[in-house]
């Protein structure tokens, strides 16, 4: 069968598109006339906008079920109508296989089946996955088996082009961030969340030579402000686009952070990481450090069973 032209949905969140980069290159390297075709979401494109290994992208939220959401959907799926001899689902969401694989028509149509027990149904390659097998080898086991392929290369790869070295290495200079540490303090998940007065002892006691950078979103001025006046070392910035917080996490000395986005990025940078981890969240299956990481693990559901000192010897044992 044909398979030059090729269709990659994974439209959910910023760090299972991180965690999927590897797939784009290796599809190119294994099948290396094909056109490869990613569906995103919107929030996440800066993620990919310079990777040499996807040929368009189109943007198309998660699905929430909602009216909007579904003529959105049919929208998308008229559009891709008879364009793609391969369809893959790296998600393995119910919308996705019903309207972008099968509704468009497209011949090969491979997916997860974990998911949901009725995707299997709209799929010519049902894969089933190892619940615990890390993300990085579910989605090569799922690009293998489907596309007939035998990569091995799991490395996280996010593009970044001169542009962004050159944004990056002024911010630095302006900044004078010799010795810095990024701190990522909050998370989306309350489950995920490590008290705010935890991290306001880290940050109060942490080490006068480093400099420290706070990282957050749109709406968390005012708690990063108010974590930031407790060590004159210490400044917050909002919205880092992606590409270049990959670059202020490479340059730094350490990256602090919970389970989410920024632990996704500091791996795919090979930066020094320490990751504060919720294990009774995913059925106490614990997950597999990527690169330069160390993951401390809660002792119960509440995230406040991994204490202050247990983190702050662990930022002394990585600094050394």
């Amino acid at each position: 069968m044909c398979m030059k032209k090729i269709l990659i949905i994974r439209n959910d969140h910023i760090g299972d598109l991180v965690l999927s980069t590897a797939v784009f290159r290796e599809i190119k390297k294994f099948i290396p006339d094909s056109k490869v075709t990613l569906i995103i979401n919107k929030t996440n494109r800066s993620i990919v906008d310079k990777n040499p290994y996807i040929d368009e992208i189109i943007e198309l939220n998660m699905a929430n079920y909602s009216l909007k959401s579904i003529r959105q959907y049919l929208k998308i799926a008229m559009r891709l109508k008879g364009k793609f001899d391969v369809g893959v689902d790296l998600r393995g969401g119910i919308m996705n296989s019903l309207f972008l694989l099968w509704l468009t028509g497209i011949e090969k149509r491979i997916s997860r089946i974990d998911h949901h027990p009725i995707i299997k149904y709209l799929l010519t390659n049902p894969i089933k996955i190892n619940k615990k097998t890390h993300a990085t080898e579910d989605n090569l086991k799922i690009i293998n088996n489907g596309l007939g392929i035998n990569s091995s290369d799991k490395t996280l790869e996010i593009v970044v082009d001169k542009e962004d070295e050159k944004y990056v290495n002024k911010f630095i200079k302006e900044n004078k961030l010799k010795n810095y540490v990024c701190i990522c303090p909050i998370t989306g998940l309350i489950e995920k969340q490590w008290p705010l007065k935890n991290w306001m002892e880290i940050i109060k006691n942490f080490d006068k030579k480093y400099k420290l950078i706070l990282l957050g979103t749109k709406g968390e001025e005012n708690i990063l402000e108010e974590l930031c006046k407790l060590n004159k070392n210490c400044k917050y910035f909002i919205n880092f686009d992606v590409r270049k917080l990959l670059l202020l996490f490479k340059n730094s000395k350490l990256v602090l952070t919970q389970d989410g986005g920024p632990m996704h990025i500091a791996w795919a940078s090979e930066a020094k990481l320490i990751e504060l981890h919720n294990l009774f969240l995913y059925g106490m299956n614990k997950v597999t450090p990527l690169n330069n990481s160390k993951i401390i693990y809660t002792k119960c559901i509440d995230m406040n069973s991994i204490s202050v000192e247990e983190v702050e010897k662990e930022v002394k044992k990585a600094l050394k």
